[in-house]
């Protein structure tokens, strides 16, 4: 990985071959050799530019990100009706927190002094 990572169809094609195995962005990253870094901020770019109608390379990594999440998603939840319903919801709950994963509510109470200090 050195120097700085061109994307092209070969790379997009690695990422959605990791990315459908359901594993970690930062092993996604690791398998397709690429940093990171350069992975969140071509997802960035591809969403904005789907946003914005511009047909770009970016555009076709972020799509086939999104499409691969989904498949993904669909095989867990497959599993969590079937299978392995206990490890699926796991998975979920952890790789999709916002759609699955559990719910806190906290609640904070007490008294509460403010105390205000003058830096002369």
């Amino acid at each position: 990985m050195a120097g700085k990572t061109i994307i092209n169809q070969n790379i997009i094609d690695r990422v959605i071959e990791h990315t459908l195995k359901g594993i970690s962005i930062e092993s996604v990253c690791a398998l397709s050799n690429i940093r990171p870094r350069s992975y969140h901020r071509w997802l960035k770019q591809g969403k904005e530019d789907i946003e914005n109608g511009v047909d770009s390379i970016l555009a076709v990594l972020a799509e086939s990100v999104l499409a691969a999440e989904a498949k993904v998603e669909q095989r867990l939840l497959d599993q969590a009706i079937g299978t392995d319903p206990i490890g699926a919801r796991w998975y979920l709950s952890r790789k999709f927190r916002k759609e699955y994963g559990d719910k806190q509510e906290i609640e904070i109470s007490g008294d509460i002094e403010l105390v205000f200090v003058d830096d002369e």
